[in-house]
């Protein structure tokens, strides 16, 4: 009878002392599983926050830092894409190539402010009229690039008045001060052979000839 009591005594404090050593591991594991959770909420907040960096650079990389638009570099590579795509599907594409007239004149009489109020404006205006998967770009300066995918000389030129006409239809209320804001358009058109760097020089002449004769015109590439 005493050793089995003592036996049943010792198998008490074992089974007692296996109840504490299961209680302090599950207090030491609660322990450690909380402290990976912190551990794995750092790593995920600073991947998240890497990830929003290299985002940031990419925008500044290839966007315009006044208007938001893409800018020149960025611009090359839509262009050279988009003359890939028409090379394989025989579809041309269309650049317009358009300036703010007098806009030297706006910056000098108002400002720079003011002209870089006038940027934005064409800039938002150049959003509602042309379409979601028209490529806009901030050429330099005033100038502004588009480029029109799958369209001939023929639509672009269309394309060209529309947001021309809707431009100088508008009156805008700067500074307290009233602006009548025109665009003068070059358009050219791809044509076989022809690489994005001949069509970008068409349309930059096509703009010369709409600027000296007389602004507030669409231009087409082509015999004058």
């Amino acid at each position: 009878s005493r050793q089995l009591a003592a036996s049943h005594d010792e198998t008490q404090h074992a089974m007692a002392a296996l109840e504490e050593a299961r209680d302090t591991l599950e207090v030491r594991v609660t322990a450690r599983t909380a402290r990976l959770a912190v551990v794995n909420e750092r790593v995920v907040a600073e991947i998240q926050e890497r990830k929003l960096a290299e985002q940031a650079l990419e925008r500044a990389a290839t966007t315009d830092y006044l208007t938001g638009l893409l800018n020149r570099r960025a611009m090359l590579a839509v262009i050279d894409q988009e003359a890939e795509r028409s090379r394989r599907s025989a579809k041309p594409y269309s650049l317009l190539m358009a300036d703010v007239d007098r806009f030297k004149k706006i910056n000098d009489g108002h400002g720079h402010r003011t002209g870089d109020e006038v940027l934005l404006l064409v800039c938002r205006l150049l959003r509602e009229t042309l379409r979601a998967q028209d490529a806009i770009s901030r050429w330099g300066g005033d100038e502004i690039l588009i480029v029109l995918p799958e369209t001939d000389l023929a639509g672009a030129v269309a394309v060209a008045e529309k947001t021309r006409e809707a431009l100088a239809a508008r009156e805008w209320t700067l500074q307290a001060r009233s602006l009548r804001l025109t665009l003068s358009i070059g358009v050219a058109s791809s044509s076989p052979g022809a690489t994005p760097e001949d069509v970008i020089s068409r349309a930059d002449l096509a703009l010369y000839r709409a600027k000296t004769a007389g602004r507030n015109r669409t231009v087409a590439d082509g015999p004058e």
